[in-house]
């Protein structure tokens, strides 16, 4: 529940994790190496995390 104390993470998204080397940045890549991204993102809410996204 909210206001209880747990574990916390701070996920940066951006730089690496939205352009793969190789690649030219266009936004489609960029939205698909987000949506690839987020699996871990879930995974952490889903182990009881709670984060902040930046």
């Amino acid at each position: 529940m909210a206001g209880e104390p747990g574990k916390i993470a701070v996920v940066a998204l951006g730089g690496n994790a939205i352009t793969r080397e190789f690649e030219e940045g266009n936004i489609t890549q960029q939205f698909a190496n987000t949506r690839r991204s987020l699996v871990g993102v879930a995974d952490l809410i889903e182990q009881g995390y709670r984060l902040a996204v930046t």
